[in-house]
């Protein structure tokens, strides 16, 4: 899916520096879900490919060329699905506790001052 993006005519896929693939049980327009499944499902060495010279121009944090400008930048593609069965015979289930009980332990917190 990442090397579809990039591969696309798109202007959109020069301008993506970052490329997060999630799976059917990410909303991936819910942000909290996004980083809750980079947090739980990435490993940043094995579920990352780099694209060193692949995003547009006029990127402000990409190096100077030898004629002062920004010739091209980099993306990073991630991969934030689960790796079964890859790795793992079987992956946990979400934990999502009844909104009554996350309120009743934010009250006991607010308690103590934390």
């Amino acid at each position: 899916m990442i090397h579809a993006v990039w591969g696309s005519t798109s202007r959109w896929a020069r301008q993506a520096k970052y490329v997060i693939v999630v799976g059917p049980d990410v909303d991936p327009f819910n942000m909290d879900q996004v980083m809750w499944a980079l947090s739980t499902r990435v490993q940043p060495i094995t579920d990352t490919i780099p694209n060193p010279k692949g995003a547009a121009l006029l990127d402000p944090s990409a190096p100077r060329g030898p004629q002062g400008n920004t010739p091209v930048s980099e993306q990073l593609g991630i991969d934030a699905t689960i790796k079964v069965p890859e790795r793992f015979d079987d992956y946990p289930l979400v934990a999502d506790a009844h909104a009554r009980l996350v309120e009743g332990v934010k009250e006991k917190a607010a308690r103590y001052g934390l």
